[in-house]
């Protein structure tokens, strides 16, 4: 049995070794080529084909720095991406959160555009317009018929608390604060929705 083992063994590297041994003859075969070539060679030959080697070898020195240099650039440039796609990612995510903020901000919107809804008017100017200075405030809205430039605060579906809020304006200096009623988002007049006020 152990001789059956050895001889498997020996058949399994006898071939690689003859190919070892054909490679090492043909290396020494070429090597005696080239000393052969090299004799023949004249001094001048000789000293120019060195130069070349040394040049030959400057230059595969430099493409090797410059190739270590551009893998650095690479892997550099792959991280910059990486923390970029990190970047896109978080906009991304602050993005959606702002659209539904904005959604549920609409969805309010859109309730308060619906039915009858009493706002405190605070000022109405022909010859002033402070608009800009409503900013992007959901509590103090603009509006702006015919020549006049109308601020407007609160949304209350009960008249009585619309009137406290005028009450407690005009006690803080507003005098011409007054209360206006909108039904689905129009503004009407008080004597339409008089009923419901006093309803409530």
């Amino acid at each position: 049995m152990a001789f059956r083992n050895l001889l498997l063994i020996i058949c399994l590297l006898a071939p690689s070794a003859l190919i070892t041994q054909q490679a090492a003859a043909q290396t020494r075969q070429q090597q005696r080529e080239l000393r052969r070539e090299l004799r023949k060679l004249s001094p001048e030959e000789f000293d120019s084909l060195k130069n070349r080697q040394a040049e030959l070898q400057q230059k595969v020195e430099e493409l090797s720095r410059q190739t270590s240099q551009l893998q650095e650039d690479v892997q550099g440039k792959e991280k910059q991406i990486s923390e970029l796609k990190n970047e896109l990612s978080r906009l991304q995510k602050e993005l959606d959160q702002r659209k539904e903020e904005l959604m549920a901000l609409r969805q309010k919107e859109e309730q308060w555009n619906e039915g009858v809804v009493f706002r405190v008017q605070i000022g109405a100017f022909s010859d002033y317009d402070y608009s800009h200075a409503t900013g992007s405030s959901p509590q103090l809205q603009y509006e702006k018929t015919d020549d006049w430039h109308k601020y407007i605060m609160g949304n209350f579906r009960s008249y009585k608390e619309a009137d406290e809020l005028k009450k407690h304006l005009r006690k803080t200096g507003i005098r011409d604060a007054w209360i206006v009623p909108y039904r689905d988002g129009e503004r009407v007049p008080l004597r339409e929705v008089l009923d419901e006020a006093l309803a409530d």
